[in-house]
């Protein structure tokens, strides 16, 4: 009975030994993950912030594109195409990135 009792009192003291050291993984795990939400969250509201800005350039982008669209067809319609003034507005219009520099 005493080798029982010891058997048994070892097992107890084991399965509170390894009941301890689960809670101490459970509670890391618990702050880990409530870090990562909160990590998370951050990004979350810095990537609508720049997906907001994005659309907004977007926007702005396009009614300034459609501005240019607008007067090189106003442009076109003149019937005297080789004066210097469209000349140099058709090459300003025209020109490259590598050109601009």
């Amino acid at each position: 009975k005493r080798t029982e009792r010891t058997e048994r009192t070892a097992m107890n003291t084991f399965n509170q030994r390894e009941l301890e050291a689960l809670k101490n993984e459970n509670q890391q795990l618990t702050e880990s993950r409530n870090a990562l939400q909160v990590k998370m969250g951050s990004l979350q509201q810095e990537h609508d912030e720049l997906s907001n800005v994005a659309k907004d350039i977007e926007v702005e982008r396009d009614f300034y594109f459609n501005k240019v669209v607008a007067i090189e067809q106003i442009l076109k319609k003149e019937e005297n195409q080789d004066t210097p003034l469209l000349k140099a507005i058709y090459e300003l219009l025209y020109q490259t990135d590598e050109e601009q520099q």
